[in-house]
């Protein structure tokens, strides 16, 4: 795959996992042949590997979140109270069969100075 290519489908996570790893905060000012090196040396679990290869998260991530869910299920059954709710299925959440009850909604900005608007918008009600 192309450097073009991955910028195309990951920009942004490009960017992130360049800067985390890295410690390179503008590929643009760079050989392009050394930041596509770079690129393709990074681990399957950073952000640029799963979403090339269109995964949310990783073996190990969903793996762990199958333990929680057999503990919690054995603990819910030990248990013994039919009235108590079941346990909610982390791998469920995950593979995005089942919304999770809390929404987290992400927002960015440009600036500080927009930052600092939206900050005051909030407090000010």
């Amino acid at each position: 795959m192309t450097l073009s290519a991955i910028i195309q489908v990951a920009k942004n996570e490009l960017v992130c996992d360049l800067a985390q790893v890295y410690g390179i905060f503008d590929y643009k000012n760079m050989p392009a042949r050394l930041i596509a090196t770079l690129a393709i040396g990074l681990e399957e679990n950073s952000r640029v590997m799963k979403k090339l290869a269109g995964q949310t998260y990783n073996l190990q991530e969903m793996l762990l979140a199958t333990i929680a869910d057999r503990l919690s299920l054995l603990i819910y059954m030990q248990r013994g109270d039919k009235r108590a709710p079941k346990p909610e299925l982390l791998t469920e959440i995950l593979a995005g069969n089942k919304h999770s009850k809390k929404k987290t909604e992400v927002t960015a900005y440009l600036s500080p100075d927009e930052f600092e608007a939206a900050k005051r918008k909030i407090l000010e009600g």
